[in-house]
């Protein structure tokens, strides 16, 4: 059993690429002995693959990105400003050549990692974990990149983790989650999750049945993702308000919905 959260981990080394494919490997070779959990560290790697899109880096788009809702506005950053942030001025003394220079996928994937995931240092930990796969050859910023974008491509480690993991399991009478069943802070003053589906009005009362829907509607979900990858409006690119026509492939796993604060009952975010 691995508890989920299984990228964005390690040293100065980063250990991220080499924990899960060795943990894929493991239930490739076990399929009834292991079981991989997903945490929220798992499930926010969906959004690369609309953040990160061509669609995004559009000139006149970098001023339209928000930054993460549940940070206080005061300490909230959005792409424009970590922008101006790393060229030591306000945004509104920003140039339009600071502008393109700075607005990069290794840049916006910094931004990502550190102000939006908890996973400040994560670009630097791959580049290191890539240059000791690479037998020592240093590995380069591009390389860095198309790791992160083709990790969430069908076929990638970080795909088939998303793919493979489960929200819940249920082992000899056990159940084992990523978060727990228990919380405060959950949408319309819901105070545990157990035989909650989401968009569902009636709780399932029978622990294995409620289990093995929970997980059908995650993999449902992972198939709209794999249908939808990008925003279906990349002018409507705030995910967090999804309700309002912000959507994207998934985005009921994703944004807010599930693994967000005061989301929907949720096993993830549960305490």
């Amino acid at each position: 059993m691995h508890g989920g959260d299984a990228p964005d981990k390690g040293n100065e080394v980063g250990g991220s690429i080499r924990v899960i494919r060795t943990l894929l490997r493991l239930k490739g070779k076990y399929p009834d002995r292991v079981e991989l959990l997903l945490g929220n560290r798992d499930v926010n790697k969906i959004r690369f693959t609309s953040e990160l899109a061509d669609s995004q880096f559009e000139p006149g788009r970098l001023a339209s990105i928000p930054g993460p809702f549940w940070v206080p506005p005061t300490k909230r950053a959005t792409p424009l400003s970590y922008i101006a942030a790393k060229c030591g001025v306000p945004e509104s003394e920003l140039t339009k050549s600071q502008r393109q220079q700075h607005n990069t996928l290794a840049n916006r994937i910094r931004y990502l990692l550190k102000e939006t995931m908890g996973s400040q240092g994560e670009f630097e930990r791959r580049q290191r974990e890539l240059t000791q796969l690479n037998g020592g050859r240093e590995a380069t910023e591009e390389e860095t990149c198309a790791s992160f974008v083709e990790s969430v491509k069908p076929g990638g480690f970080m795909y088939r983790y998303i793919s493979e993991g489960k929200l819940a399991a249920l082992i000899d009478d056990t159940l084992y989650v990523h978060g727990g069943v228990i919380c405060s802070d959950y949408r319309n003053d819901a105070v545990d999750c157990v035989g909650y589906i989401p968009g569902r009005n009636e709780r399932i009362e029978r622990m294995d049945e409620w289990v093995a829907a929970l997980n059908a509607w995650k993999d449902e979900q992972v198939r709209d993702w794999t249908a939808c990858p990008e925003w279906e409006d990349p002018d409507k690119n705030n995910g967090f308000f999804a309700e309002s026509g912000h959507k994207r492939g998934g985005y009921r796993l994703l944004d807010g919905e599930y693994i967000g604060p005061n989301c929907e009952p949720s096993v993830v975010m549960g305490r």
